[in-house]
């Protein structure tokens, strides 16, 4: 089988080093979210959603990245993909610790099932739009699909009494 070559990026390519520093962005304004538990938690997840959503070139390019990065390079990608949501891993791990959220959850397992369920939305929306048929980018589309998720995640999380 012939392979075809791959072009090689790194993190300092322009578009993914404009979009961590975003990143970097989203997770101080995320810092300043008031509310109850389970409006910061619904309104951080909100706005990790719509980051990726207003960046598909960010999501095509880290996907990439991680495709063809060696060991040095993927440690360095971890610490600035995982890096912008440790707001959302200090609100998740007071759920835990406060009993909100169930005790057996492990906080990398729940970060991860975020990040990766939202991450994978946007790399495959266009599959999944030419196999449906449907335009997954007006609002209304990605509001439901938004809810679907966060209903599907924070559910199961819940702890029950």
């Amino acid at each position: 089988m012939h392979k075809l070559p791959l072009p090689t990026l790194n993190s300092e390519e322009p578009v993914l080093r404009t979009n961590f520093a975003k990143f970097d962005e989203l997770e101080v304004s995320g810092e300043k979210t008031k509310g109850d538990y389970f409006e910061r938690l619904e309104n951080l997840m909100r706005q990790y959603f719509y980051f990726l959503a207003n960046n598909p070139n960010f999501v095509r390019l880290l996907a990439w990245e991680i495709l063809l990065a060696d060991k040095s390079s993927l440690k360095r990608l971890a610490r600035q993909a995982f890096g912008g949501i440790s707001t959302l891993r200090n609100v998740l791990e007071e759920g835990i610790e406060r009993g909100i959220l169930r005790q057996d959850i492990r906080l990398h397992t729940l970060s991860l099932s975020i990040t990766s369920l939202f991450f994978n939305f946007f790399n495959m929306r266009p599959l999944a739009e030419e196999f449906w048929n449907r335009d997954l980018k007006n609002e209304e589309a990605m509001n439901k699909i938004l809810q679907q998720t966060m209903s599907l995640l924070l559910d199961g999380a819940i702890q029950r009494k």
